[in-house]
């Protein structure tokens, strides 16, 4: 059984289990991510199915070969030292892919491509990708920051979060939740993410 998991360590090495089925992922991050629902994801496939292998598939490891200049945010370095608050990046089994797809059909051996691929759907990305290594991509520390997404908001101010929580007097949960759940292109488009429904209700205002 193989389980796509949104982070892994920052250097990149993996816990084997004693019984060598399970890789245990345990960053700074991930645990602010996940939480006890990393503890319960890891642990209750176990338990289902004890006899078949199991492993974790790192969405973040593809990035790991990103330079310092492209993880570290011009933020006070301690918070990276201390909590690890850097570009992590997404979406990462996708570009991979996507880059090695990419090298085969333009016949070349992967380290020998320079590509930007795109991970286009709900969430959404970008990566570079120099001599088949990614050096850069557009989500950071979350798979908040980056793109316009079906709900995400991407990039923004971050000064409107503490106005907002001021000025209309919005808890910081509903703010953080509005910005994950309901912003991106549902948010300008007043009718959801499907791309049906939103050209459908284009054409039909050019028609009124």
């Amino acid at each position: 059984m193989t389980a796509r998991a949104a982070h892994d360590n920052a250097t990149g090495s993996l816990d084997l289990s004693a019984d060598g089925c399970w890789l245990v992922f345990a960053s700074q991050a991930g645990n602010l991510v996940l939480g006890e629902a990393k503890d319960k994801a890891c642990q209750e496939p176990l338990a289902i199915l004890p006899d078949v292998p199991h492993c974790a598939i790192m969405d973040t490891a593809w990035h790991q070969t990103m330079p310092a200049q492209a993880y570290v945010y011009a933020l006070p370095y301690s918070w990276y030292q201390k909590y690890g608050v850097r570009r992590y990046g997404f979406h990462g089994t996708s570009h991979r892919y996507v880059a090695a797809r990419a090298a085969e059909l333009l016949g070349k051996a992967p380290e020998e491509t320079n590509l930007v691929t795109c991970h286009l759907g709900n969430g959404a990305s970008l990566c570079a990708v120099d001599h088949g290594r990614s050096v850069d991509t557009s989500m950071g520390f979350s798979p908040l920051e980056g793109l316009m997404m079906g709900t995400r908001a991407g990039y923004f101010d971050p000064s409107a979060i503490p106005y907002l929580m001021s000025q209309a007097d919005l808890p910081l949960e509903d703010i953080l939740r509005t910005l994950h759940h309901k912003s991106g292109l549902t948010a300008i488009s007043g009718c959801g993410l499907d791309m049906r429904a939103i050209l459908a209700a284009r054409s039909h205002r050019r028609r009124g």
